[in-house]
């Protein structure tokens, strides 16, 4: 799914490096050898104290966070998923319409398919007709949500619902997008249930395939439509015969080689790197031509090379002939100027790959992370190395710690000076914090508990200090798109799983009402996913600890017994209030 993704990277660098929200926090943390509490906190209990903190936001930072309670809700299956994302639905009505009050409510629905499939999939129709960001459409967000409640509904209804995803699916083409993402796993569940072979596609899913190559053909505005088309055959392609396969190869090809046909105004790099050589590419139709060229070699591979012969750009790497190793990217639309190597989309890119090389070829993965000038993003790149090699190469590890530890120590003091550059000074704070929570990382991942729950205290402190200044540089920004609240955010699912009570410890000693109700909802997804079976892990005794490398968050970004909800709060140790620069010993 790396053409989807790619695009998606412009939304998350462009949240990365905005700013926002609003209040203050002691200095420096205490001693986390003995935390106590005397109430007992759950992930549900936890959810419940972020839903009631809420209440405080204003409307559209409440309909985001709404969101993100209702669809974790809905994933773990908490009985209050339908009020919660009903009311989402009421206060987004409140909101001006535009592209993030359309996302909203898309993302309500979703969360209602986990309780009422049958009524969320009828809530779909009636979403708002998509709608222009800037002078382009990029994607139709009524089909991405369709990926969550068609498979809900599936679900539920198995081969009788097939009829109805199948209309929807058309009405969605018929108004907008097609949801390819959204049928692609629904034809794969019903290939596999067939006791036909491969060249016997269920009729059931030879409809939903005909269908999508029918709206494909016919085109829409939506930008995002190629990539999803070509990660809707990649998928398909165990399970489709052969035949099936050439034809939808063939529209993909005819219409990726077009050179007549308009592209979006954008800018676009991206590097695959191969056991055959790298390739690297400006134009993403190209991007995808190349990741289609192994399926078409495999049908036919005299079609393949007069693919290449068409674009010579195709040739590189030896036409993707050989085993891919990682891959980066990042796009920008509208933007008219080529894409710099030094691009933070392409430096963060390359972190998250070297994290996934690490898998295989650790050194190569420590050489792709040299290749990062950007130092915050290098310790990001070298936690994830980390993470991955504790277990089999624990000196080594231990030496990437010691690395990333000297970085952070090494960096300015950061203390605000008067008559400097305030923006400056934010962006070097936000770097420090990032190493921080590299260290963190790498730190949890040789077991070294002591450099854990010291950088984990300041990250907590200069993370808070830094939202609320930019919530006083830019007060209207949202409390989803700050920079600090969302390298905290990657650390608490990262890293909670290690010490649970210290991380909570951490986030209820938060001050900023903004702040402490979504990184609430952050921890209370961590636990889920670290703790499916316990009741209460933020109430656990401090164990021994063993070098472990489950602590990177290999999760990908997106989507969710009732009880009275009330505001359960853990009596720890507070930080000492100091007067000074906060950031000082930082």
């Amino acid at each position: 799914m790396r053409s989807k993704a790619l695009l998606v990277v412009l939304i998350l660098v462009q949240l990365l490096y905005c700013q926002d929200a609003p209040q203050s926090r002691p200095s420096s943390p205490p001693s986390k050898k003995h935390i106590s509490s005397n109430k007992e906190l759950t992930p549900d209990s936890i959810l419940l104290e972020s839903y009631q903190l809420s209440r405080g936001l204003n409307p559209s930072d409440r309909a985001v966070l709404l969101n993100f309670l209702s669809l974790t809700a809905g994933t773990h299956h908490l009985g209050f998923t339908s009020s919660w994302a009903q009311e989402n639905l009421l206060i987004a009505r409140q909101l001006p319409m535009d592209w993030n009050r359309s996302a909203i409510e898309k993302n309500a629905v979703m969360a209602l398919s986990y309780q009422s499939p049958a009524r969320a999939m009828a809530m779909l129709r009636g979403l708002d007709l998509p709608i222009a960001e800037g002078d382009s459409f990029i994607e139709d967000l009524r089909s991405d949500g369709a990926v969550t409640i068609f498979q809900n509904y599936w679900r539920a209804h198995q081969i009788k619902g097939v009829p109805e995803i199948r209309a929807a699916a058309s009405f969605l083409g018929q108004t907008g997008q097609y949801p390819y993402m959204a049928v692609q796993s629904i034809i794969v569940d019903l290939a596999a249930a067939s006791p036909k072979e491969r060249t016997q596609l269920p009729i059931p899913a030879q409809s939903l395939v005909s269908d999508a190559y029918t709206f494909f053909q016919r085109g829409s505005k939506f930008e995002i439509e190629d990539d999803e088309f070509v990660e809707f055959l990649k998928t398909l392609q165990p399970v489709l015969p052969t035949s099936l396969l050439r034809q939808g190869l063939e529209l993909a090809v005819d219409r990726l080689l077009d050179t007549d046909r308009p592209h979006p105004q954008l800018s676009f790099l991206a590097h695959i790197q191969t056991d055959k050589g790298t390739a690297t590419f400006k134009l993403r139709q190209e991007m995808m031509l190349f990741e289609l060229l192994p399926l078409i070699r495999q049908i036919d591979p005299d079609w393949a090379v007069q693919i290449i012969h068409r674009d010579p750009a195709l040739a590189q790497a030896e036409g993707n002939s050989g085993k891919e190793n990682t891959s980066e990217g990042v796009i920008s639309p509208g933007a008219s100027e080529p894409i710099s190597e030094q691009n933070p989309g392409i430096q963060s890119s390359r972190a998250a790959a070297a994290g996934k090389l690490a898998q295989t070829n650790p050194e190569g993965a420590v050489q792709l992370a040299q290749t990062i000038t950007d130092s915050s993003l290098r310790a990001v790149a070298l936690a994830n190395i980390s993470a991955v090699i504790a277990s089999s190469s624990p000196r080594q590890a231990k030496d990437i710690e010691k690395t990333i530890n000297d970085s952070v120590s090494g960096a300015p003091a950061l203390q605000l000076k008067d008559g400097e550059n305030d923006a400056e000074n934010t962006k070097d704070r936000e770097n420090k914090l990032e190493g921080l929570s590299a260290l963190v990382r790498a730190a949890g991942a040789t077991g070294d508990i002591a450099v854990f729950r010291s950088a984990l205290g300041k990250c907590f402190v200069l993370g808070e200090n830094l939202f609320e200044k930019n919530a006083d540089a830019r007060p209207d920004q949202p409390t989803y798109a700050a920079p600090a609240y969302n390298i905290l955010s990657d650390l608490i699912k990262s890293s909670t799983s290690l010490e649970p009570a210290t991380m909570t410890s951490e986030v209820e000693q938060i001050r900023n009402i903004n702040l402490k109700a979504y990184l609430l909802q952050s921890l209370a997804e961590a636990l889920y996913t670290a703790y499916p079976d316990a009741t209460s892990p933020t109430n656990e005794p401090a164990k021994e600890h063993k070098k472990s490398a489950g602590m990177a968050d290999d999760q990908k970004q997106k989507d969710q017994k009732q009880k009275d909800p009330a505001t359960p709060t853990a009596t720890t140790e507070s930080r000492n209030v100091q007067t000074g620069d906060p950031f000082a010993e930082l």
